[in-house]
């Protein structure tokens, strides 16, 4: 393979940060990624990743690229205690008061922590012979050419406080929704990139319980129907025998740390399996807090200039609602952009307007499909699409469809799990399969409702 340069530099080892680093070695001599944290040598959290104590998803699609980027990791995944399933007929998942069927749609999940998996893609991204890691080492600013056309390396400051320049062919920052590229690019002369934000103000609250007992299902999410009911879950069977629970609250609502409130917090919830691991599974950890105020995006694929040798990804281009468990598969189809524009690239002059030509609709989809949710609640701030109303109807009938409709619940997986496009849910058979799935569910729930059972048919924690 013919190199497009000497040296890259990587700013973050996060997921994102990670995955690039490991995409750059195959086209540079020498990738160098700068950490602000110390790493940690084992399947510890760490305090730039704040949300790692928190469930994580990782969709099939995006696992994908990283198994075949890092050959085996899910494998390793596996063997060190991953729950694994198919995404609907072993899990519940319980939202616009329906449970979804449990039919097998065939879209694999992998279910891990957070630190675990960044444990296992770090160890093996660094294991790779021209990529080495400075830990403790903060960035701050970017080199650049005498013209400030191109950005040739980064100013960075040690544990010991000693300053230092990097020398780049091309600078990737991987430093996330509060990284500095913006001010950056001002000293340079260019301006910032137009953003689009979404106000949502979630907060997670989480515990790891033990895992002892044999259930129903390797995983839950729970969602009250929006825009009255504002709570929700997510519990995970993770490694080592664990649970994971993760307790939401949207717009504002806080779920309580401590005992008593964080138990009747899930008690409240229209589904019990969150509630049933916490009434029965002993705890080991305190709760812990997250909170997230908004989905953010940075437009840089509109900005008419840019500088040569710099590119932004992973969140610090795109941060969403982290409750639909997209970002990790964003970094990861974003990273597999990366390596098709240096693949396809004579040379890095145009690169970073390619990379976000190519990112723009890895995100556009994602983006759409959080906002357009977000935005069902009124107080939710941000620009309301056209049909956003017309849309988000549609997709409730087509939520109540997949409770009593099999193949409309594979229809909603495929477009949640980055296999399908939005547009094929709005295909003829599964436009008549969504309407005709909601009038059965209507007509249950009728049924249900006199015999004094749950709309959704699961009986609430009592």
């Amino acid at each position: 393979m013919t190199m497009k340069g000497k040296t890259a530099v990587v700013l973050g080892a996060s997921m994102s940060g990670l995955l690039a680093a490991r995409v750059l070695a195959g086209h540079f001599e020498q990738v160098t990624i700068v950490e602000r944290d110390p790493l940690p040598s084992s399947p510890e959290g760490r305090k730039g990743v704040p949300q790692g104590a928190h469930v994580h998803g990782f969709w099939p699609r995006g696992m994908r690229f990283v198994d075949g980027l890092l050959p085996g990791l899910r494998d390793a995944l596996v063997a060190a205690g991953a729950s694994t399933g198919d995404v609907a007929r072993d899990m519940h998942w319980y939202q616009f008061d329906g449970a979804k069927a449990r039919a097998e749609v065939g879209i694999p999940v992998t279910l891990v922590s957070r630190p675990f998996l960044e444990w296992q893609v770090r160890e093996r991204v660094l294991a790779h012979p021209r990529i080495a890691a400075l830990p403790g080492t903060t960035v701050t600013g970017l080199r650049s050419d005498d013209g400030r056309r191109r950005v040739n390396g980064v100013s960075v400051r040690g544990a010991n406080e000693a300053q230092a320049e990097i020398a780049a062919d091309l600078v990737v920052d991987a430093t996330g929704r509060t990284g500095h590229a913006a001010r950056w690019m001002e000293s340079l002369g260019y301006p910032r990139a137009p953003e689009s934000a979404v106000r949502i103000d979630v907060t997670y609250a989480t515990r790891v319980y033990e895992r002892t007992l044999s259930r129903d299902a390797i995983g839950a999410v729970i969602v009250d129907t929006p825009p009255h009911g504002r709570r929700g879950a997510v519990a995970f069977a993770v490694e080592g025998n664990r649970w994971m629970v993760t307790l939401v609250g949207f717009m504002g609502e806080t779920p309580p740390l401590d005992e008593s409130g964080f138990r009747e917090y899930a008690r409240s919830l229209p589904h019990s399996f969150a509630f049933e691991i916490i009434d029965s599974e002993r705890p080991l950890t305190d709760p812990v807090q997250f909170k997230f105020p908004a989905n953010l995006r940075r437009h840089y694929e509109r900005l008419h200039e840019l500088p040569e040798g710099f590119v932004v990804i992973g969140d610090a281009l795109t941060s969403f609602n982290p409750a639909y468990g997209q970002g990790m598969t964003v970094a990861a189809l974003e990273a597999e952009q990366l390596a098709a524009c240096l693949a396809s690239a004579q040379a890095l002059d145009g690169l970073p307007r390619a990379f976000y030509r190519r990112a723009k609709p890895v995100i556009d989809v994602p983006w759409m499909i959080t906002t357009g949710e977000d935005l069902r609640y009124p107080e939710a701030t941000g620009r309301r699409p056209p049909l956003l109303d017309l849309v988000n109807g549609y997709f409730t009938r087509m939520h109540h469809a997949a409770s009593v409709d099999p193949a409309v619940c594979r229809a909603f997986f495929r477009v949640a799990g980055f296999e399908a496009a939005p547009p094929s849910v709005f295909a003829p058979a599964n436009v008549w399969r969504t309407f005709r799935g909601e009038r059965r569910y209507r007509g249950r729930a009728s049924a249900r409702s006199t015999e004094g059972v749950p709309a959704g048919g699961v009986s609430p924690a009592a």
